[in-house]
Parts: structure tokens; sequence; C-alpha cells
């Protein structure tokens, strides 16, 4: 079974590593195209959850620059509850 495992985790780390690497080299608010990137390949990759999970993250970086509030906005409008919670949070 941990044959089987290692390989699928270790391609899934190789893939994310420079994503990792460009947010830790960046700064705010410079690093919201960095965060964007990272964010559309794991849309790409069909993972939603990552992507949100993504989003939260770099929204807690101390300068957000607004583009990464309105691409969640765009992200989670599909889901209205979401949505709104995504609204009040961002006034």
């Amino acid at each position: 079974m941990r044959d089987a495992v290692y390989p699928h985790t270790s391609e899934q780390v190789n893939e994310r590593i420079s994503f990792e690497q460009e947010l830790l080299n960046s700064q705010a608010p410079a690093n919201s195209q960095a965060w964007l990137k990272y964010i559309a390949f794991e849309q790409k990759k069909q993972q939603p959850q990552r992507a949100k999970m993504l989003f939260e993250v770099a929204l807690l970086e101390p300068q957000v620059d607004i583009c990464i509030w309105t691409s969640y906005i765009k992200f989670v409008q599909k889901d209205v509850v979401s949505a709104r919670a995504l609204f009040e949070r961002c006034r």
C-alpha cells in the first residue's frame, strides 16, 4: 500500500513546490499574483477545496490586494450562502 501512496503524494508535492517557493520569496501585496497563479493551478486540477483554502490563507496577508477578494467572490458566487458571507467579510 505504501508503495502505491508515496508516488502519488510525492507527485502532488512536487507539482506545488514551485508555487510555495514563489510565495515564500515574495511579499504582499506583490504576491497577489503568486496566490492567484497557485489558486488557478488548483482549480485546473479540479481541487476546489484546495483553491478555497488558498483563498482563505491569502486573505490572512497583512496587505490584501483587492484582486484576491474579487477573484474569491467570483469563485464562490455559485454558492449563494458562501457568497453572501464573503461579501459581509469584505465590507
